[in-house]
């Protein structure tokens, strides 16, 4: 069972599409979206979030990443959430903390945004700075399956081709 949770970690972070900004605010130049961003536009500031942690249409810093990403996590930007959880599980720009990513993820979880809960399916089943917690871990992945999310889908279906294998 742990080496088919690395592969699916494995799997999971290699397709990993980064939720990222509007088109519309994308397509802005760095310094208009800054201001924009200064001014108070959420969708400015998790585009800054977004471009400074890939760097993408920016140089990638971490440290101006975590600043946008905060800001915009705590206004309740679902995406941003997920962009502060992923620097706290991967350890970049930050100490690595399963804990914090745990609660950032909880916290996009709460809006229904699929990919958190993915996540928090990973998360729990391994105990990754949670008690490990199997059944949560599949109601996890059960949620982010309901919501159309491929990567769960695909989970769930490997996971229930091998329980009707035993």
């Amino acid at each position: 069972m742990k080496y088919q949770g690395v592969l699916f970690l494995a799997a999971l972070t290699s397709a990993c599409d980064p939720p990222g900004p509007t088109t519309e605010m994308h397509e802005k130049d760095l310094l208009t979206v800054q201001r924009l961003a200064v001014k108070g536009n959420l969708d400015a500031m998790h585009d800054l979030c977004y471009r400074y942690k890939y760097g993408r249409r920016a140089v990638q810093n971490y440290e101006k990443a975590l600043e946008w990403c905060l800001k915009a996590a705590a206004l309740g930007a679902d995406s941003s959430q997920v962009l502060l959880a992923e620097m706290y599980y991967y350890g970049q720009g930050v100490p690595l903390d399963y804990s914090k990513a745990a609660a950032w993820y909880q916290a996009a979880a709460f809006q229904g945004h699929a990919h958190a809960l993915l996540m928090l399916y990973d998360i729990y089943s391994e105990g990754r700075g949670v008690p490990q917690d199997r059944e949560l871990a599949l109601g996890y992945l059960q949620r982010a399956a309901d919501a159309g999310y491929q990567k769960a889908i695909d989970e769930l279906a490997k996971i229930q081709a091998a329980t009707h294998d035993r």
